[in-house]
């Protein structure tokens, strides 16, 4: 991931969205079985936090290291 977060503010968008298109399959044969806010949670979050954890990473590299 810190590849990735590296290389591109966009990429890990893109990554997001894969993630999403996997998953979503996954989430419509257990749809009855959990509480639609679980899945809507998860689902939209997916993207946006992929890209934060990619942001965080980029701003840590970028950061003067603590002796």
């Amino acid at each position: 991931m810190a590849a990735i977060a590296r290389s591109s503010p966009r990429l890990p968008w893109v990554v997001g969205a894969i993630l999403l298109v996997a998953f979503v399959p996954e989430h419509i044969p257990i749809w009855v079985k959990f509480p639609v806010w679980y899945h809507l949670l998860f689902l939209i979050t997916l993207a946006p936090l992929v890209a934060l954890g990619a942001a965080l990473l980029r701003r840590r590299a970028s950061s003067p290291k603590a002796v």
